[in-house]
C-alpha cells in the first residue's frame, strides 16, 4: 500500500515539475508571441522555461509573468485527475509543488489553485490548529490571486473551516453566515454549511453546559430548540444541494449522526448512519457508520 502511494506521489510530482519534451506548455505573450516549452519553476515574478533552441539543444530562459497573457498547461488535465489520490500523509509532497507553482495563480488556465485547494483540504483533515493556520494562509492567497472564480469561491468557503479548526470559532460563524447570505456555488454553500454546523455544535455544547435546566426554563427552551434545529438543517444541507462535493456529504451526515447520538436521539442517529451505508457505500465514513449502527441497535 505504501509503495502504491509513493508511486502516485512520484507520478503527479513528475507531471507537475518535469514534463516530457513531447508534452509542452504553450506560452502566449501579450505581444502576440508564442513559445512552446516546459515551465520548470517560478522565480521572483518570472517563469523559467526550458525549450528547444534553434541548434537542437535545450535553452533555459526567464520571462516576467506580467508579460504573459495565458499558458496552455500540458499537464493540466492529468493533474486534476490525480489530485484526489493524495492523502493527508502526502500533504508535504504536494505542499512543495504548491510552493514551487504558487506564482502561477493569476495566469489563465493555471491549475495551481486546484493544487492549493487540495493541500488546504489535506491540512484541514489533520484537525491540528497549526495545519489549519497554514491552510488559511494558502486559501487567502487563492482568494487574492487565482484567476478562476469558482476556485476563489471554494477557497472563501473552505477558509471558514480553517478559522474554526484554528480556534477562531466566532470569527468562523460570522464568516459562514456572511458567505451563505451572498451568492455562491452549491460547492461553496455545502462547505460553508458544514463548517457552520460544526461551529454551532460547539456553541450548543456550551449552551447545554451553561443551562443544565433548560427544559424547564421558558426563555432557554425555545433558544435551545432553534439552535438544535439549525444545526441539523446545516448538517443536512450538503445532502440536499446538487453539485455539493461528493466526499463532503457523507462526512456531514456522519457528523450529524454523532451529534444526534450525543444528545440521546439514538433512533434518528441510527437512521442517518443507515443512509450513509446505503447511499454512499464506498465512502470512508461507512465503517464508522456501521459501527454506530451495531453499537446502538
Amino acid at each position: 500500500m505504501k509503495r502504491t502511494v509513493c508511486l502516485l506521489v512520484l507520478t503527479i510530482t513528475s507531471a507537475l515539475a518535469q514534463q516530457p519534451a513531447k508534452d509542452q506548455d504553450l506560452i502566449r505573450f501579450k505581444n502576440g508571441r508564442e513559445l512552446s516549452g516546459n515551465i520548470t519553476r517560478v522565480i521572483d515574478g518570472s517563469v523559467e522555461v526550458k525549450s528547444k533552441s534553434e541548434g537542437g539543444g535545450v535553452a533555459t530562459q526567464q520571462f516576467p509573468i506580467a508579460d504573459i497573457e495565458r499558458v496552455d498547461f500540458a499537464e493540466a488535465g492529468e493533474v486534476i485527475q490525480k489530485l484526489p489520490s493524495y492523502k493527508p500523509s502526502n500533504a508535504p509532497q504536494l505542499l512543495s509543488v504548491w510552493e514551487a507553482r504558487r506564482g502561477l495563480l493569476p495566469l489563465p488556465q493555471s491549475v495551481t489553485g486546484a493544487i492549493g485547494l487540495r493541500v488546504a483540504h489535506l491540512l484541514l483533515e489533520t484537525g491540528k490548529p497549526q495545519d489549519a493556520q497554514q491552510a488559511e494562509n494558502i486559501l487567502k492567497e487563492i482568494i487574492a490571486e487565482d484567476w478562476d472564480e469558482v476556485r476563489r469561491d471554494q477557497a472563501n468557503a473552505l477558509i471558514i473551516e480553517s478559522l474554526r479548526l484554528s480556534g477562531k470559532r466566532e470569527e468562523a460563524i460570522k464568516a459562514a453566515e456572511k458567505f451563505l447570505e451572498g451568492e455562491a456555488t452549491a460547492h461553496g454553500k455545502a462547505e460553508a454549511s458544514y463548517s457552520l454546523a460544526m461551529a454551532l455544535a460547539e456553541n450548543y455544547r456550551d449552551f447545554i453546559e451553561e443551562n443544565p435546566r433548560w427544559e424547564i426554563d421558558p426563555i432557554m427552551r425555545p433558544q435551545r430548540q432553534r439552535l438544535y434545529n439549525q444545526i441539523l438543517d446545516l448538517y443536512l444541507s450538503p445532502y440536499l444541494l446538487y453539485e455539493a462535493p461528493p466526499d463532503l456529504t457523507p462526512k456531514s451526515l456522519l457528523a450529524m449522526a454523532n451529534f444526534l447520538l450525543e444528545y440521546n436521539e439514538v433512533t434518528a442517529a441510527v437512521a442517518v448512519a443507515e443512509d450513509i451505508v446505503q447511499v454512499f457505500p464506498n465512502s470512508p465514513e461507512v465503517p464508522k457508520a456501521k459501527a454506530l449502527i451495531e453499537e446502538n441497535s
